[in-house]
Order: C-alpha cells, then sequence, then structure tokens
C-alpha cells in the first residue's frame, strides 16, 4: 500500500502543510518587523541630529536674560 493509497494520507499531508505555511507566515513576520524597526531606527537616528544641529545653531541664554554665543 502506497502513502498516497492511505485514507489518513490527506491529514498527513494537510498537518504538513499547516506547520509550514504557519513557519513561513513567522518567518514574514519576523522580516516585515525588522523592516520596520530599521525603519524607526533611521527616522530616530535622522531626529537626533537635527536636534544636535538645532542645538549647537541655538544661542545660549543667561540668568541675565542676555543671549551668548
Amino acid at each position: 500500500m502506497s502513502l498516497l493509497e492511505d485514507k489518513n494520507a490527506v491529514y498527513l499531508f494537510t498537518a504538513y502543510g499547516v506547520f509550514i505555511g504557519g513557519m513561513l507566515t513567522y518567518a514574514l513576520f519576523l522580516w516585515w518587523r525588522r523592516r520596520s524597526l530599521e525603519r524607526e531606527a533611521a527616522l530616530l537616528e535622522e531626529i537626533e541630529r537635527e536636534q544636535r544641529s538645532t542645538d549647537v545653531k541655538a544661542p545660549r541664554q543667561v540668568a541675565s536674560g542676555r543671549q551668548t554665543n
């Protein structure tokens, strides 16, 4: 008797399909989340660079209210 003639073969192949499909879905979501995190990290670095550049350019204020560079 071959595997395809067995009446439980349908369940076997269905279980393999569900398992492999679940693993592929999990891997897809891992890839998707990593890509999203890389975008967010790049955005945060850009914001930090902009803040540093504006902090350096902005004049400081002394307690008396006069501006110094």
